[in-house]
């Protein structure tokens, strides 16, 4: 009894630890880089991801490594090679979507959803709205939808979220911002959410 309250204990533990640092299950490379075989920059290279390409993460490993001058966490990543087949390898975290340096954790209000020249969702004074967003278990359509008023659709805030409080982990990272005018876009680097939950 008392082996399976040491181990419960430390499972308790370990999920306390990641709690701290929230995993994605979903990420993306912020540079062209390489996918190294284990997690170690002098490890053999297993495949190349392209800027913004996106990624799945399998794991995060327990201690922090110094890789350039930044010190981060290496991941364990499922992604797609050349021939469109799934792979393993590990990439470092300061190179992708969830890299710790610059990010920044607030509690927001959601406070409003507007059409532009795209369709924007405001949490206070965060507007991420060209950004690949990790949403998490939500969508976009989960904070605002179209809805007729006084006879004109709109983007509003749904009523299920308006003026909710979310606790939002985000950093400024890359991405492709629209250009004005003919709906191309540029690259660009921008506020960009990494980890949500509601604050109940």
């Amino acid at each position: 009894m008392k082996f399976l309250q040491v181990l419960l204990l430390i499972a308790g533990m370990y999920q306390t630890c990641l709690s701290g640092n929230p995993i994605s299950k979903w990420a993306f490379s912020c540079t062209n880089q390489n996918v190294r075989e284990l997690p170690d920059i002098n490890s053999n290279i297993v495949g190349k991801l392209r800027r913004l390409e996106e990624v799945t993460i399998l794991d995060m490993e327990g201690n922090q490594d110094f890789v350039e001058g930044n010190q981060d966490y290496w991941y364990k990543i499922r992604f797609k090679d050349k021939f469109k087949k799934n792979q393993v390898g590990y990439v470092f975290g300061h190179n992708i979507s969830l890299r710790k340096k610059g990010q920044i954790t607030r509690v927001l209000r959601l406070t409003d959803c507007s059409v532009g020249d795209f369709q924007h969702v405001t949490f206070e004074d965060l507007t991420p709205s060209w950004a690949m967003n990790n949403w998490g278990k939500y969508e976009f359509t989960d904070f605002c939808e179209y809805r007729e008023v006084d006879g004109e659709y709109d983007l509003y805030m749904t009523k299920k979220f308006a003026n909710k409080r979310f606790r939002i982990t985000y950093n400024i990272l890359p991405a492709d911002c629209v250009i004005d005018g003919d709906g191309s876009t540029e690259p660009c680097e921008t506020e960009t959410i990494v980890h949500i939950e509601l604050v109940k």
